[in-house]
């Protein structure tokens, strides 16, 4: 019964730590691409 328990905990953390990583991961790469896709099209611009 316990090991059962202790299965369900680990499944639930790795499966909340994963998303966590997700929801932090997802908005910077989201940032970094907007930001890189900015700077392309002022240089882009300007020249």
């Amino acid at each position: 019964m316990l090991d059962a328990i202790r299965e369900k905990v680990e499944y639930f953390r790795t499966a909340y730590i994963l998303f966590a990583l997700f929801f932090l991961v997802l908005p910077t790469i989201a940032a970094l691409w907007l930001m890189t896709k900015g700077l392309g099209e002022t240089k882009r611009h300007g020249k």
